[in-house]
C-alpha cells in the first residue's frame, strides 16, 4: 500500500508543472487577446469615421464644383441663346452658295455680332456658328470654308475642317465631346471640350446651322482648381454616353481629356 501511495503521490507531483504552465499560456493569451480586441474595435471605428468624412468631403467637392460650373455655363447658354436668335443666323440657315453679296454682307454682320457677344464671354475660348448649306464656318469677326477653318485650327488633330463639318451636320442638343484645336496656325494643339447645339432645335428637322462653343480644358480646371485643392481629390467628368471629357486623375493638375472621336464615331 505504501508504494502504490508513493507512485500516486508521485504522478500527482509531475501533473502540477504542466497545469502552471497551461493556466500561464491560458493568461498570457488572454492578455494579448485584449489589446488585439481593442486594436480591432478602434481600427474599424476609425475607418467608419473616415468613410463618413471622406463621403462628407466628396459631396462637398461635387456641390462647390457643381456652383462654380453652372455659374459658368450660364455665360455659355447665354451665347448660344443669342447666337441662336440673331436675325442674320436665321437669315442664314436656309441659305445656300455665296455668289449672293447680300449673303456675304450678312456673314459680315453676323461675325460682328458674334464679336459683339463674345464681349461678355468670359468662359469660352472660341466660339463659331456652321452653316452646311453654304460650307462655312463664322467666327467674331471672321468667316472661313471648311479647308480654311480645318487649316487653321485642327491641324494635327484627329479631325479636318470637313470630317468636323459632318459631325456637325449630325443632331446636337448641347452635346460635349473631347476636342483637340489650335487658336491660329502657330499655336500648339490644345486639349479641350465642345459644347455643339444644332438648329432649328427639333430633331425631326435637317440641320441647318450647329454652334459649337470650345472650352480649353485649362480654364474648365482653373474653375474647379480651388475645389481641388481643398479636398486633395481627383475629378472625372463624363458626358451621357460615359465618356470621360475631362479628369485630373495621374498625379497632375492640369486636365486631361478622353480620346477625341471622329466623325463617323460620334453619337446620334
Amino acid at each position: 500500500m505504501d508504494e502504490g501511495t508513493q507512485v500516486g503521490q508521485g504522478g500527482q507531483g509531475k501533473s502540477r508543472p504542466r497545469s502552471i504552465r497551461l493556466s500561464w499560456i491560458i493568461s498570457y493569451a488572454m492578455l494579448l487577446a485584449v489589446p488585439i480586441l481593442v486594436f480591432g474595435l478602434v481600427s474599424w471605428a476609425t475607418a467608419r469615421t473616415m468613410e463618413e468624412q471622406l463621403a462628407e468631403s466628396s459631396a462637398t467637392l461635387v456641390e462647390l464644383m457643381g456652383k462654380e460650373m453652372d455659374g459658368q455655363l450660364e455665360y455659355v447658354g447665354r451665347l448660344i441663346n443669342d447666337i441662336t436668335w440673331d436675325p442674320r443666323t436665321q437669315a442664314l440657315m436656309y441659305q445656300s452658295g455665296l455668289d449672293d453679296p447680300s449673303k456675304r454682307y450678312d456673314m459680315i454682320k453676323l461675325s460682328e455680332n458674334l464679336a459683339a457677344y463674345n464681349s461678355y464671354n468670359r468662359f469660352s475660348d472660341f466660339f463659331f456658328v456652321h452653316f452646311p448649306n453654304l460650307d462655312s464656318y463664322l467666327a467674331p469677326r471672321a468667316f472661313y470654308g471648311s479647308a480654311e477653318f480645318g487649316r487653321i485650327f485642327l491641324t494635327g488633330s484627329s479631325l479636318d475642317g470637313e470630317a468636323l463639318g459632318r459631325l456637325l451636320s449630325l443632331h446636337h442638343d448641347g452635346d460635349t465631346l473631347p476636342f483637340q484645336y489650335r487658336r491660329d496656325v502657330l499655336d500648339q494643339l490644345r486639349q479641350a471640350v465642345i459644347i455643339m447645339k444644332s438648329l432649328p432645335p427639333s430633331p425631326s428637322s435637317p440641320v441647318a446651322a450647329t454652334i459649337g462653343v470650345i472650352i480649353d480644358t485649362a480654364t474648365i480646371t482653373d474653375a474647379i482648381h480651388k475645389a481641388i485643392k481643398a479636398s486633395r481629390s481627383d475629378i472625372r467628368i463624363v458626358n451621357g454616353q460615359g465618356q470621360v471629357i475631362l479628369t485630373t486623375i495621374g498625379g497632375s493638375d492640369t486636365a486631361q481629356p478622353g480620346s477625341v472621336l471622329s466623325a463617323n464615331e460620334a453619337p446620334v
